[in-house]
């Protein structure tokens, strides 16, 4: 890659999609006593949410409870990675824009608030560092996947992302322009791979061919008049093929990419993606470009628009890496280039403080406030 580009690599992004992945909205409010909105105002108000967001996230590295892989309310330690600013409340009525220079009594703001598992963070640190690399930032890979993949219009009207990666799938819900909801399933498309290999009795290698040439998440009549060749598992040096009907293989897959996209949107609706906003789902992800899953999503989440999300906005990408399959790493370009408005992107990596590609968490919310204002 650093021979292609001519240059060298120093430093990167990286896509966090570890589990758990926790999404909330933080809310707080100060007291104005009845003066009008200043930046001073703002700068106060959007420090003291961010010291919330940051007092409720699970602290890191502070014991033997979380050396032992548990914080204090049982669950995994986790890393705060984002703050998104949501609206502002100004006496209970809501704004998109900060309210500069209106009179009231309570000054208020809701933050996105996304955190995951910090433990595999760590881990995937580590790998990085070794290679002689600087950790830039982590970004979450349903966001990722919804710069790369999402029309403006479709961030601004409200859609859903759904990206079937390998191990997991990200899901991410915008709406008004904004980030508002992220998760991570622990299913994916190598959970089909294996499937097949046990349902075939065949090599795990040759399982993932079978999907890729010949997979199908849709029966078709002609399933059963048409036979495929397989490697059978165990068969010593000499490899032993045995023929099965295509059925056999469809029928493995189907069931599995059903289940995988029943529990997503089973998770977004949980989430609140529901009503006339939640019409429009994007499907990403290698395990999409199987043959018949759109139409299958498009069978089971009846009355939406369905549509298969390829990266967009990237200027010479090769054929190769063009497809869906690359959505979160050419999301990671969009970040890179246009980092959104957050007021924190946190990287925790001595376990204290709100690091991140440019310094402390306190210093991102002075840059939020002169970038939006």
């Amino acid at each position: 890659a650093e021979r292609l580009a001519e240059t060298t690599v120093s430093s990167v992004l990286v896509s966090a999609n570890a589990a758990p992945m926790t999404s909330e909205t933080v809310e707080y409010e100060l007291s104005l006593d009845g003066h009008p909105v200043s930046q001073d105002d703002l700068e106060r108000l959007l420090s003291a949410a961010a010291a919330e967001a940051d007092a409720r996230t699970a602290p890191t590295g502070a014991g033997e409870d979380e050396a032992a892989g548990k914080a204090g309310n049982g669950r995994p330690p986790l890393r705060l990675l984002h703050a998104f600013p949501l609206f502002h409340v100004l006496d209970g009525v809501e704004s998109p824009r900060p309210p500069v220079g209106l009179h009231g009594q309570k000054l208020g703001i809701a933050l996105h608030v996304v955190r995951v598992a910090d433990a595999p963070l760590r881990n995937l640190q580590t790998a990085i560092e070794r290679a002689h690399l600087e950790i830039s930032g982590f970004v979450v890979a349903p966001f990722a996947a919804g710069l790369s993949c999402l029309t403006p219009d479709e961030r601004e009207l409200g859609a859903a992302i759904i990206d079937i990666g390998a191990g997991r799938t990200a899901l991410g819900i915008f709406a008004a322009g904004r980030f508002v909801f992220g998760d991570t399933l622990a299913i994916g498309g190598d959970h089909v791979t294996r499937d097949i290999a046990q349902g075939l009795l065949t090599p795990i290698e040759q399982a993932e061919r079978l999907k890729t040439l010949s997979g199908s998440a849709l029966v078709s009549p002609s399933d059963d008049r048409e036979t495929i060749e397989i490697v059978q598992l165990g068969g010593g040096e000499r490899e032993q093929m045995a023929e099965v009907p295509r059925s056999a293989l469809t029928g493995i897959i189907a069931p599995r990419v059903e289940e995988i996209l029943e529990l997503a949107m089973m998770r977004l609706t949980d989430a609140g993606f529901v009503g006339p906003a939640a019409r429009r789902i994007v499907l990403t992800g290698g395990l999409v470009q199987l043959p018949g899953l759109r139409e299958c999503a498009e069978r089971m989440f009846e009355g939406r628009s369905v549509r298969i999300g390829m990266p967009r906005g990237v200027l010479g990408l090769a054929d190769a890496t063009a497809g869906p399959a690359f959505s979160v790493a050419a999301g990671l370009l969009h970040y890179a280039a246009e980092p959104p408005g957050e007021v924190i992107h946190g990287m925790r990596a001595s376990g204290r403080g709100m690091t991140g590609a440019g310094g402390s968490g306190w210093k991102k919310v002075g840059r939020w406030l002169k970038e939006n204002f």
